[in-house]
Order: structure tokens, then sequence, then C-alpha cells
């Protein structure tokens, strides 16, 4: 198959199952309060709240109240208000890095910051978040790192 046909059959194998939405119902300086999503979301978890502005802002769990999720936004709160859409993201967030994103800048959600465009997805998801290996299973350090002059 094309590279052009496997891209697309590869972005529509990654597509959630369905989606679960609430509201912003409350916002307290910059903690906001979604509601509509009891049992969808436990700490950690992220959510992205479609601003007025068409704007889209990616929030983490932080707490709960009165069967409400309080969540963190990760960029300004501008366009926010009462009634903004909030979309439940994926318990498990992944990337799907390729060759191709050697050398690249990222942040930490995966995303491009080195104004060189988009990223292409590869074939194979890797965890955004992940326990790091029994201390008893490491490979010992052998080689000095450098961390500047003396």
């Amino acid at each position: 198959m094309s590279g052009f046909g496997a891209n697309i059959i590869n972005e529509i194998n990654h597509l959630p199952p369905y989606r679960v939405y609430g509201q912003v119902i409350n916002i307290v300086g910059l903690m906001i309060e979604v509601g509509g999503v009891k049992g969808n979301l436990s700490i950690g978890d992220h959510c992205i709240i479609y601003a007025r502005n068409d704007r889209r802002v990616t929030c983490e769990v932080i707490g709960f109240a009165g069967g409400n999720a309080l969540v963190m936004p990760f960029s300004p709160l501008d366009g926010i208000g009462m009634g903004c859409r909030a979309e439940v993201g994926a318990s498990q967030p992944v990337v799907f890095p390729t060759p191709a994103w050697l050398g690249r800048i990222v942040n930490g959600f995966g995303e491009p910051i080195d104004g060189k465009g988009p990223l292409p997805m590869g074939d194979h998801p890797y965890p955004i978040r992940i326990n790091p290996p029994p201390s008893h299973e490491r490979k010992r350090v052998s080689d000095v790192s450098t961390l500047g002059t003396h």
C-alpha cells in the first residue's frame, strides 16, 4: 500500500472508539471545574476545553469536588467561560514517533515546538507515562556525564 494510504489507515486505527464530553461549570483563579464527566476521569488524566475563540486548552485533572472534576490548564484561559465544552482525553496518552523525529524539538505532549512543521506519525504507540524499570534490572552507569565547566 502506498505511504499516503498507509497513513490514512494508521490515523483511523488510532481514533478512540467514542468521545465523552462535559462542560465548564465554574472557574476560580486558574482552577476550572468540569461537570458531566463523573466516572470518566481520574487524577492525572487530561481533558481538552474548547474556548470560545476556537482555541483548545489542554488541562490536567488535579482533584474532584461535588462529583465534578477540578482541572488546571497548561496554557492561558483566554476564551474559556461557563458552558464551554470539555472533552475527556485518553486515559493512557501515547505518542507515535518515527526516526524523522530525531533532531526535532517536541514538548511533553509530543507536539513540535521548533517551527519546522508537523511530525509524522509512526506505527507503534509509546506511552507518555511509564514506570521506570526496577533498580535491580537497570544497567550500571559506566561513563562520566559532563554538566558544564568546573
